[in-house]
């Protein structure tokens, strides 16, 4: 088994590279306007957030893994992956929790029209500033599997790194 966690790291990273391409966030304004929209985490990497950091951990991690697998010493990328895959799934938590503000600039610009005349159209009328309006959002934001699906692989890259052997088992035998 210790063999093949190597295997799990590289599998767990490419699921999260694949992953990155899915739809994470999807927006639904068709209450308000007939409007939908989703966002792969590499669209929201586009506009310089922490989804950035999710793509890089997971590079990370498949050549780690590619080097190791080359090298034939399976036991060295323990440390390495573990803080990448760390990495990786704060970057996940940080744009799942803040959905709003990871939207880009140009639908946003539209989202805020279209919520702005439906709101003076209603009965009740507020002012709202935008970071109200950011915060009202998360009534329309629903997560995709993207995001999830990238959590997952990041886990499977741990689970591949903590039954990696502490040592070069070679070493250990001829003592």
């Amino acid at each position: 088994m210790k063999r093949h966690s190597l295997f799990l790291i590289l599998g767990g990273g490419g699921f999260t590279i694949l992953c990155f391409f899915m739809p994470w966030i999807k927006l639904d304004l068709t209450p308000i306007a007939s409007f939908t929209d989703t966002y792969s985490g590499f669209s929201l990497a586009m506009e310089g957030n922490s989804a950035t950091l999710v793509l890089i951990a997971a590079v990370a991690i498949i050549g780690i893994s590619i080097y190791m697998l080359a090298q034939q010493t399976p036991w060295k990328p323990r440390i390495p992956v573990l803080l990448s895959s760390s990495t990786g799934i704060l970057g996940i938590l940080v744009v799942l929790r803040l959905a709003p503000l990871h939207i880009p600039e140009e639908s946003y610009q539209f989202i805020t029209v279209a919520l702005g005349t439906h709101w003076a159209q209603g009965t009740h009328w507020a002012q709202v500033d935008g970071t109200e309006m950011k915060t009202q959002l998360t009534d329309l934001i629903n997560l995709e599997f993207g995001g999830f699906g990238a959590a997952i692989g990041f886990i499977v890259a741990i689970i591949g790194a903590w039954s990696l052997p502490k040592s070069d088992p070679s070493m250990e035998n001829s003592e």
